[in-house]
Formats: structure tokens, sequence, C-alpha cells
């Protein structure tokens, strides 16, 4: 089904590019050393990974329910 595969695709797409990211944040806080880049790394990057497992599960469970609908409609219009 194609909504299912468009949702599961769009998680992978949402972790990768997390991950991509978090590289460049690396990349950045190197050279970037002041208390302000404390702070961004602290408080404003340390929930990311949280609400980025957060939508997967929901992107999941949305698929799965979609799948589940898909399948009691194709019951429905064969029976």
């Amino acid at each position: 089904m194609r909504a299912r595969h468009d949702l599961l695709g769009c998680a992978n797409r949402m972790r990768q590019t997390a991950s991509e990211f978090r590289d460049a944040v690396e990349t950045v806080l190197e050279f970037w050393r002041d208390s302000r880049a404390t702070k961004f790394a602290q408080e404003d990057l340390k929930d990311i990974d949280q609400v980025i497992d957060q939508l997967t599960i929901h992107l999941q469970k949305a698929s799965e329910t979609i799948t589940k609908i898909d399948r009691q409609l194709s019951d429905e219009n064969e029976g």
C-alpha cells in the first residue's frame, strides 16, 4: 500500500536527516566554543533524538492503522 510505504519512508528520511544534522552540529561545535555553543548543545539539542523517536513511533502506528483499515475495506468489498 502506498500510504504505508510513504509513512515509513518519511520516518526513515527523518532519522537520516537527524543523523546528518547531528554530524553537522558536531562539526560546527568543534569551532564554536563559547557559552552560547554550550547552551545550544545542552538545552536546544538535548531532546531532538527523543522527539524523532516519538515521531517515528507515531508514523509507524499510523501506518499500521492505515494497513488495518485497508484490509478491512478489502474484506468488505470482497464479501
